[in-house]
C-alpha cells in the first residue's frame, strides 16, 4: 500500500493520526539497521521502505485499522508493510527466491517471531496494479494479471502456511478514470482484477476515490497532460474503511473456513 499524497495540501485527517499502543508496524529494514515492531505512522510504506518518517502523507493503513479495532476484530493490530513504487506483478513480486516476494515472506517471518507466541496473521492486503498497466509493461503482461495473481496468492498461502492454512486476500480494484493515458493498459489490469474469483479473496474497487492530479506533459509529453495516480488523504480515510468494512462482512466465513482447515 502506498500513499504518495503530500501535495494534495490537505490538512491530516484522524484517521490518519497514530494510535500509540494499538496499531503498529515491522518495517523492511535494510543492510543499515534491522525492522522492529514500532508505532505505525501515517505513511506506513513510506517509513517501510525508508526508514524517514512523513507525517504529511498517507496511505489506508490507519484508517483500515482502526476500523478493524472499532469492529472488534482485534484489540490491536499490525502491518508487516513490503512495498516499491511502481513494481510490477510480472517482475518484482513473481519468484519467491528473489525481489519483493521474497523480502515479503522473510519478512512476515521476523515479524511473527518478534510478535510472540499470541500473535495472528490474519490477512494480505494488495494494493498494486499501475507496475503492469505501463507501455514499458506492454499488453501482454497487462492481459496476464489475472493468472499472475493467482499464483502469487497460491504461493504466499504456501509458504505461510503455518501461521494460517488459507490467508485471506483484500485486494484493490484499480481505477481508470483519468489514468489511462499515462497507463494504457489500466483497464485490462482491472477487468482481470474483477475476474478473479478465489476462495478467500476480498475486493475493494477504487473508482470513485479522489485522486491527486499531476501533470505528466514534461515527462510524456501534452498528449499526456493531467493525470490522476495517487490517492488523497481524505479518500485515505474512504479507502481504508471500506477494507475494513468488506473483512469484518466476511469475517465469519473466513474463521470458519480457518477452524475447517486446522481441523482437516
Amino acid at each position: 500500500m502506498q500513499g504518495d499524497n503530500l501535495r494534495d495540501w490537505q490538512d491530516m485527517p484522524e484517521c490518519g493520526t497514530p494510535w500509540p499502543g494499538s496499531i503498529f508496524s515491522f518495517p523492511q529494514g535494510n543492510s543499515t539497521w534491522e525492522p522492529e515492531w514500532d508505532i505505525a505512522k501515517p505513511n506506513v510504506c513510506l517509513f517501510a521502505q525508508s526508514g524517514q518518517e512523513d507525517l504529511e502523507s498517507m496511505g489506508p493503513e490507519m484508517a483500515f485499522a482502526k476500523a478493524l479495532i472499532a469492529g472488534n476484530a482485534s484489540q490491536r493490530v499490525g502491518f508487516v508493510p513490503v512495498t516499491w513504487g511502481g513494481s510490477s506483478l510480472f517482475g518484482e513480486w513473481s519468484d519467491s527466491r528473489r525481489g519483493l516476494l521474497a523480502t515479503l515472506l522473510n519478512q512476515v517471518h521476523l515479524a511473527m517471531a518478534q510478535a510472540g507466541p499470541h500473535a495472528a496473521l490474519r490477512g494480505m492486503v494488495w494494493v498494486q496494479g499501475e507496475g503492469d498497466a505501463t507501455i514499458v509493461a506492454g499488453r501482454t503482461h497487462a492481459a496476464m494479471y489475472g493468472v499472475h495473481m493467482e499464483r502469487l496468492i497460491g504461493t504466499v498461502r504456501a509458504e505461510l502456511s503455518a501461521y494460517h492454512p488459507q490467508l485471506p486476500f483484500i485486494m484493490a480494484v484499480q481505477s481508470t478514470t483519468g489514468r489511462d493515458r499515462v497507463l494504457p493498459f489500466i483497464d485490462l489490469v482491472r477487468r482481470h482484477q474483477l475476474a478473479l474469483e478465489m476462495p478467500g479473496l476480498l475486493k475493494v474497487d477504487m473508482e470513485g476515490l479522489e485522486m491527486l492530479a499531476d501533470d505528466f506533459t514534461e515527462m510524456y509529453g501534452s498528449d499526456v497532460g493531467v493525470q490522476r495516480l495517487h490517492v488523497t488523504k481524505r479518500a485515505m480515510c474512504t479507502f481504508g474503511d471500506a477494507m475494513a468494512g468488506v473483512y469484518l462482512a466476511a469475517r465469519k466465513q473466513l474463521e470458519q473456513a480457518h477452524e475447517w482447515s486446522s481441523v482437516s
